[in-house]
């Protein structure tokens, strides 16, 4: 199994980076604001996961700092708002007037941090793509899910949390969800397991032959005196780890992923923000993926709250 880390700049060796978006930024004199909307549905395509919007936000968030713009999120017009503890405002523009951005800058062949050319490259098409932009009343209205240009700072923590924080009703949902277990906020280990969007949307089951890797690459991480939840986009498969690995904690709630069109029910979008109050919690995050980018829902959420992050790609069949 290989681990995966997005690659990012430090604020010295991506000051390029930083020099063309401040002279960009002298074309957007006339914005004040940039607001990064997550909703199903965009002009172009359809939305991502909550763990790529968050990824996203990051990446504004650096690169309105940095272009002297204020910054912010809404996600009034997507399900999961009305389980977080802040009200979005309304947005003067048609919803499907936004458009989503293609453009990636993750290069996971590119090792050397000094080299920055791919990047270059890259936020000119950003540029590109907010030159497209609408804009009302001086303020910029996006969809991007592009992964921070720099390491995170504790301000942009403080930012992604005040925006995204599940409400109290999540919470306490989570609190009674541990009291019987006698455990609370920072007191147990994570596992997270993301078979991938065949089992979350399609509710595909993996192959047996499938099963037992992942028991075991579960049971070589688990360490004797520590407790350890288990949150996983397959309740079927929750279960069957368990029946090898009793001494596993899990809860039984429906979850849905938050984007890609699929269409949101109450009762999955508060499994979601469970499973993400979860994850926020816990003392450290054990992430085993289908796909060799990752979890950008447990990673995100990780560097957030600043957990301890493994994750491990296991080609699993489904």
């Amino acid at each position: 199994m290989t681990s995966y880390e997005p690659y990012l700049f430090t604020m010295q060796n991506g000051k390029r980076l930083i020099d063309r978006i401040k002279q960009y930024s002298h074309k957007l004199h006339h914005v004040k604001k940039i607001v990064n909307v997550f909703q199903p549905y965009y002009k172009n395509k359809k939305g991502c996961g909550i763990g790529d919007f968050i990824k996203g936000s990051y990446f504004l968030y650096q690169y309105c700092k940095i272009a002297n713009k204020e910054c912010e999120i809404n996600m009034r017009y997507h399900l999961i708002s009305t389980v977080v503890d802040i009200e979005y405002p309304e947005i003067p523009l048609h919803q499907h007037d936004i458009e989503m951005c293609d453009h990636k800058n993750f290069h996971p062949n590119v090792f050397d941090k000094q080299n920055i050319i791919h990047y270059m490259s890259t936020i000119e098409s950003i540029h590109s793509y907010l030159s497209r932009c609408t804009i009302a009343h001086q303020t910029m209205y996006v969809y991007l899910t592009c992964y921070p240009l720099f390491t995170i700072e504790d301000d942009a923590r403080t930012f992604i949390k005040y925006s995204f924080t599940p409400s109290y009703l999540i919470e306490h949902m989570v609190s009674s969800m541990l009291e019987p277990h006698r455990l609370e906020t920072k007191t147990y280990h994570l596992i997270q397991i993301r078979c991938g969007d065949s089992c979350l949307i399609r509710h595909n089951t993996l192959q047996q032959n499938s099963i037992l890797p992942l028991v075991s690459a579960i049971k070589r991480h688990m360490e004797s005196q520590k407790t350890y939840i288990l949150i996983a986009d397959s309740d079927t498969l929750k279960k069957t780890i368990v029946s090898y690995l009793p001494e596993l904690i899990i809860h039984d709630y429906a979850i849905a992923h938050t984007g890609e069109g699929v269409d949101q029910q109450s009762e999955g979008v508060v499994g979601t923000t469970i499973d993400y109050t979860l994850l926020s919690g816990a003392l450290s995050i054990y992430s085993i993926s289908t796909y060799e980018h990752g979890s950008s829902f447990s990673k995100w959420c990780a560097e957030t709250y600043r957990i301890p992050y493994t994750c491990s790609f296991l080609k699993m069949n489904s």
